[in-house]
């Protein structure tokens, strides 16, 4: 069995490849890693947002809960992916809801932890925060050309 330590998984994970060895090793002081059971909620719509995941395997469905209906799934998350930005923006609660569609390894990092540290150290802050940027503009991205496909059927083109 190989052991390895909470940065070097970090370093194994998409997200955070590029980010310098330095920030990996502090950001693995505010992570552990955590398990879902298919079906299990991660992250439930309105409660405290404390941190964010990185999915190392599973399916994760993200979307909202709909009175009478359950979960309408909006996207999926993957290995190599990242949930959660509410933990960044006050009043820090969750925004979505997001349920193991299987079996799901994670890496769970505290904003407790990490929040003051990025305050501190600025420039780790910036470049973090500019990641999740980038993350969440592919997130949009994507929900709109699941929405063009959805309701861009019947539409007539206006230049």
């Amino acid at each position: 069995m190989v052991v390895t330590t909470m940065a070097e998984e970090l370093a194994a994970h998409r997200f955070f490849r590029l980010i310098p060895a330095e920030l990996r090793e502090r950001l693995a002081g505010c992570a552990k890693n955590v398990h879902f059971a298919p079906g299990e909620r991660i992250c439930v719509e309105g409660t405290h947002a404390s941190g964010f995941f990185a999915v190392r395997s599973g399916r994760v469905n993200v979307g909202i809960y709909v009175p009478h209906q359950g979960l309408q799934v909006l996207e999926t998350r993957h290995a190599g992916d990242v949930i959660g930005f509410s933990w960044l923006f006050p009043p820090y609660r969750w925004q979505i809801d997001a349920v193991a569609g299987e079996q799901v390894r994670a890496i769970e990092l505290h904003a407790d932890c990490l929040l003051p540290y990025l305050e501190e150290h600025p420039a780790d802050g910036y470049l973090l925060v500019r990641m999740f940027a980038q993350e969440m503009e592919e997130t949009i991205q994507s929900t709109r050309l699941r929405l063009l496909d959805v309701y861009g059927r019947d539409r007539v083109h206006h230049p």
